[in-house]
């Protein structure tokens, strides 16, 4: 067909790049996907994908994972670290009093030897 593009749906492009439906549509909302335009069909809304992205799809794929830190975020971990703030929930403050030794665990021993 002469004038007219080669389309497909966000179904097809899941299919054909073999990437889970969801995770498709989720990227068509964050408009990741290029070329894709959103087309209301009654009272669907369908997406209407360029047959060219299966073919450049190793490009324009989204990375997975968390996104690296800036420098603003960066510098301000480092600073909370040289005020000796808790970095994180996992690591124990730098101000934590440490119990006193033997204060609950020997009175307990002292009543057990009985």
């Amino acid at each position: 067909m002469k004038g007219k593009r080669e389309v497909m749906t966000a179904r097809e492009l899941a299919r054909r790049i073999d990437v889970p439906h969801s995770t498709v549509s989720q990227w068509l909302q964050k408009g990741q996907v290029p070329g894709a335009k959103a087309e209301n069909v009654g009272d669907y809304k369908i997406w209407v994908i360029p047959v060219e992205a299966v073919d450049t799809y190793p490009k324009w794929r989204p990375k997975r994972g968390r996104p690296p830190l800036t420098d603003e975020e960066k510098a301000a971990r480092a600073k909370k670290r040289s005020a000796g703030a808790q970095a994180s929930l996992f690591e124990q403050p730098a101000t934590a009093a440490k119990p006193k030794a033997g204060t609950k665990k020997a009175a307990k021993k002292k009543g057990s030897s009985k």
